[in-house]
């Protein structure tokens, strides 16, 4: 079926830790824990520091709780009552990607299950943070207007998992490779 090149060497041939640090995983649903923001950016790296755990926030846009991670503020979801959207949770999901310095993000349908108006704010603040920190990221998604809108090079999947073409948003729209695309 193919490989998966990192920085042009085989992913097979990389240790566990080598692809844990390097490659990051932002779910389709961000799992969250009973504690703090902070301490749920930082279950991807125990040893950051508060500085690196803010910047993390601040990067994925999670500006209510690095507020509150600031002011001293425990930001809890659950049994005490404190809530985050989905949104939000979302954000700290990538936030927690990004505090990891992976140079690769794998996000799966991050965005699906988020309102539509949510959503394009989140496809925005994503694109920022792919240009500013250069990351690259590979995004699945079963939205094509999403895929367009977020992708230099898009991938598109036939039943099965059959390439049927890869380009630009301008290349699949002017030049579709068959009539799937």
């Amino acid at each position: 079926y193919g490989g998966v090149a990192i920085d042009g060497g085989d992913a097979a041939e990389r240790t566990g830790d080598s692809l844990r640090r390097g490659v990051a995983l932002v779910p389709q649903r961000a799992h969250l824990f009973r504690a703090s923001v902070a301490d749920n950016v930082r279950l991807a790296r125990p040893d950051a520091d508060d500085e690196e755990v803010v910047a993390a926030c601040r990067a994925a846009c999670v500006h209510d709780d690095v507020e509150a991670m600031r002011a001293g503020y425990d930001t809890l979801i659950g049994e005490r009552g404190a809530t985050v959207s989905g949104g939000q949770r979302q954000r700290v999901g990538v936030a927690r990607a990004l505090a990891n310095r992976a140079d690769i993000l794998l996000m799966d349908e991050p965005f699906g299950a988020l309102d539509p108006i949510v959503r394009a704010e989140l496809q925005r603040e994503l694109k920022e943070i792919q240009r500013a920190l250069g990351t690259t990221i590979l995004f699945v998604t079963h939205d094509v207007d999403e895929a367009f809108t977020l992708g230099d090079q898009v991938a598109v999947l036939s039943t099965g998992g059959r390439i049927e073409q890869v380009g630009s948003p301008a290349e699949l729209l002017s030049s579709p490779a068959s009539p799937f695309v």
